[in-house]
């Protein structure tokens, strides 16, 4: 009796666990490959770091063919926008400056960077976004690395 009751426990708890798997998305688990790792943000973006062991290599956002947010230091997710700070030297309109601010309004597919804080600041607040929470880059990655979650993962 007491080994058909363990059985039917472990059946039943074995599909809870086939339940959650489903629910989550492998976008916002997956960290990376042999040569790079990566920070899900909102599918389809992902901020991106080719060998991660070279001093020299640095975070980028895709958001286009040929665009990048280069040298991302910080970003924030708030429901569907990304936001995203870059700095020591990054592009923006095919020019180099010393930073960057960006936003990226998936639902609305916005993609706007700016030159100057209060320029992104002044844009934010104009078209009334929320001003973001700004996390390290870095500290994501490392806490995905040791099996966590982004705080913004869908539920």
């Amino acid at each position: 009796m007491l080994s058909l009751l363990t059985s039917c426990w472990r059946q039943s708890d074995n599909g809870q666990a086939k339940d959650q798997q489903k629910q989550v998305d492998k976008f916002y688990t997956e960290t990376g490959g042999w040569d790079w790792i990566r920070v899900p943000l909102i599918k389809p973006y992902e901020a991106k770091k080719i060998d991660p062991k070279l001093e020299s290599s640095n975070w980028y956002i895709s958001y286009g063919k040929i665009d990048n947010a280069i040298n991302v230091k910080d970003v924030s997710v708030i429901d569907s926008i990304i936001y995203a700070y870059c700095g020591d030297s990054t592009l923006l309109d095919y020019k180099y400056i010393k930073a960057a601010w960006f936003i990226f309004d998936v639902k609305k597919n916005i993609k706007q960077g700016f030159s100057s804080e209060s320029e992104f600041d002044n844009y934010l607040q104009s078209n009334n976004y929320p001003k973001p929470h700004w996390q390290d880059i870095d500290s994501i990655s490392e806490m995905l690395g040791n099996g966590g979650q982004v705080p913004w993962m869908p539920k």
